[in-house]
């Protein structure tokens, strides 16, 4: 008889990553995030090879910077799917 070990995915969680500062137009004010850690979370908006990059005239270094921004486990995803899923964005 033959066992085979089945490991189970990492769980994925809902981050929400907001701005500390003040927010001018053209910029993104916070961000809804699929990840299965909040670092990774941090890195699926600053990462500029990502195709879902969404960060404005703020910069992509602010969304690493934990004195510029917060991070908070919102909730557990059920999709499976990692990456962001909602970007408050101040267009002006």
């Amino acid at each position: 008889m033959k066992i085979e070990i089945v490991r189970a995915p990492k769980p994925l969680y809902l981050y929400l990553i907001v701005r500390l500062d003040h927010v001018e137009y053209d910029e993104a004010a916070g961000f809804v995030v699929s990840a299965p850690s909040p670092i990774t979370a941090r890195r699926m908006i600053s990462d500029p090879v990502r195709p879902d990059k969404q960060v404005g005239d703020e910069g992509r270094e602010i969304w690493r910077d934990r004195t510029r921004t917060k991070c908070v486990k919102i909730g557990v995803c059920t999709t499976g799917q990692t990456g962001v899923l909602l970007c408050d964005f101040r267009a002006g």
